[in-house]
C-alpha cells in the first residue's frame, strides 16, 4: 500500500509521500492555442508572457493538473493499492470537495479521505487541540481566512472571511492604478506584498522598485513604494479582520473567550507572515496573537502528519 498526501491550494499544489515532498509548485496551466495544457507548476510559470497561463478556475481544470502530476510522480502504479489523503481551501463547495474524491479514485486510488484544512493547520502549528480547554487557529491563506475553535480534537466553532492574498494582492493592483495611475503584473503584486506588505507605520519604511507601465506616457517605467505606503493601503484590510473577528468572538460563552484571553490564538498561513499582523491585531482586539512556526507550511506539515498516523493504525489493524 503507498500512500500520498495531496494539498490542493489555490495558489501552490503539493504532493507528499512518506514525509517527503514529492511536488510544491504554482498551480497554474499553460495552455496552447488549441487550449491543450502545455506545462503545469514552475514549468508553466516560466511561459507567462509567451503562452496563456493562468491558476485552476474550475474542477476541470484542476483535474487537467493533477492528472498531469499524478502521471509525472508516477502515483498509479500496477498491482499498487494507493490511499490518497488530501485537503483543499475552504473555498471550495462540498460538491467540489466530493468531486475531487471521486476523481482520485477515477484515476486508479483505492482509498481516498478528506481533511479539513483548518485540522491541518492546527496540526502543522503544533496547536494543543486535545484538551478541553479550546485552542484557537486564525489561518490566513491565498484564497480566504478562517478561524476555528478546537476542543477535545474536535472542530466546535468555524467562521470565514473571503479576505485572503489573492483579494490583497488585487487590491494593491487597483490601488497603484488609482494613486499613480500605473499598472503593474500580477507577479509585481506578489513581490510587493511580500517585500514590503506591513500594516504599521515604520521610522525607516523599507522601499521596493517595481516596473510597470505609466497609462499615461504608455511607457515602460519604474515605480517606488514603500512599507508605510503600504500600511496606510492595508488600513482597510486589516479593520475588516478585525470586525470579522470581533463578531466571531462575540457569539461564543463566556467561558471559551476567557480561555482564548488567556492562551491567545495562534496565526498560520503565508499571509499570516505579514509584518506586525500579529501585533496590529492584538492592538486591535486585545487578545495575543502569536504566529506559528513555518507559517506557510502548516497545511502541509499537519496533512503529512495525518497521512502518516493513520497509515500506521491501518498497519496495526
Amino acid at each position: 500500500m503507498r500512500t500520498y498526501a495531496l494539498d490542493i491550494g489555490k495558489n501552490t499544489i503539493t504532493l507528499m509521500h512518506h514525509q517527503e515532498i514529492l511536488f510544491q509548485q504554482p498551480a497554474l496551466l499553460a495552455y496552447d492555442s488549441a487550449k491543450k495544457v502545455l506545462a503545469i507548476g514552475q514549468e508553466a510559470a516560466t511561459l507567462l508572457g509567451t503562452r496563456s497561463v493562468h491558476p485552476y478556475k474550475n474542477t476541470d481544470e484542476l483535474f487537467q493538473y493533477l492528472s498531469i502530476l499524478f502521471e509525472r510522480e508516477h502515483v498509479f502504479r500496477l498491482f499498487q493499492k494507493v490511499t490518497i489523503y488530501y485537503t483543499c481551501s475552504p473555498s471550495f463547495r462540498d460538491d467540489e470537495i466530493e468531486a475531487i474524491e471521486t476523481f482520485c479514485i477515477y484515476q486508479g486510488a483505492n482509498q481516498v479521505f478528506y481533511k479539513p484544512e483548518n485540522l491541518c493547520a492546527a496540526l502543522g502549528a503544533q496547536l494543543q487541540i486535545d484538551t478541553s480547554i479550546p485552542a484557537t487557529l486564525l489561518h490566513i491563506g491565498h484564497s480566504c481566512a478562517t478561524i476555528t475553535i478546537f476542543e477535545n480534537q474536535e472542530i466546535v466553532a468555524s467562521s470565514t472571511n473571503a479576505m485572503g492574498g489573492e483579494q490583497i494582492e488585487t487590491q494593491i493592483k487597483k490601488w497603484i492604478l488609482n494613486t499613480f495611475h500605473f499598472q503593474v503584473s500580477d507577479k509585481a503584486c506578489q513581490d510587493i506584498f511580500i517585500e514590503i506588505g506591513q500594516t504599521q507605520y515604520t521610522l525607516q519604511p523599507k522601499s521596493i522598485r517595481v516596473p510597470g507601465v505609466d497609462i499615461v506616457s504608455q511607457q515602460l517605467k519604474y515605480l517606488e513604494l514603500n512599507e508605510n505606503q503600504m500600511a496606510e493601503m492595508l488600513a482597510p484590510v486589516l479593520y475588516t479582520w478585525s470586525e470579522w473577528l470581533y463578531n466571531f468572538l462575540n457569539t461564543l460563552d463566556y467561558a471559551s473567550q476567557k480561555a482564548i484571553l488567556q492562551r491567545g490564538i495562534v496565526c498560520s498561513g503565508s499571509v499570516a507572515k505579514l509584518k506586525n499582523l500579529c501585533a496590529s491585531l492584538h492592538s486591535q482586539l486585545s487578545i495575543p496573537f502569536n504566529l506559528a512556526i513555518d507559517p506557510s507550511n502548516c497545511v502541509t506539515k499537519g496533512l503529512m502528519q495525518i497521512s502518516e498516523t493513520e497509515k500506521k493504525v491501518e498497519v496495526i489493524q
